[in-house]
């Protein structure tokens, strides 16, 4: 039985070039930047102009905020990096952050079997 529901699970299989997710978290952002989600904007122009895309199946499905798809013949590590060229150009313009942007981002890239996790916040410890 064959269904058009875009929510169904499928089932992919991967060969190059590997499909890659990545979720992009700002932090510390002051209000002035977050007001209107312009730095999300900005951020979402920059990853846009390194071929990260904001939908799956044809531009057909749109991905949560945040997070953006990228077909790519490599491994995590190296889709984290070309994640963070965009927080940097993102933060050539937000310059206040540049001189601290590790306290300012987290990268979480998942594809290819595995995942690779960059400045997450540690789970509080359970009393």
């Amino acid at each position: 039985m064959t269904t058009d529901n875009p929510f169904e699970s499928k089932t992919v299989t991967l060969t190059p070039p590997f499909h890659f997710t990545v979720r992009i978290v700002l932090r510390n952002i002051n209000e002035e930047d977050s007001k209107d989600n312009r730095i999300y904007t900005a951020l979402h122009k920059e990853m846009e102009e390194l071929n990260f895309k904001r939908t799956i199946e044809n531009g057909s499905l749109r991905l949560p905020d945040a997070e953006y798809f990228i077909s790519y013949n490599t491994n995590c590590e190296d889709v984290a990096d070309y994640a963070k060229n965009a927080i940097m150009n993102l933060f050539e313009y937000f310059t206040r952050y540049k001189a601290i942007i590790d306290n300012h981002y987290s990268i979480l890239v998942t594809g290819r079997g595995t995942y690779l996790a960059r400045n997450l916040e540690p789970t509080p410890p359970i009393n």
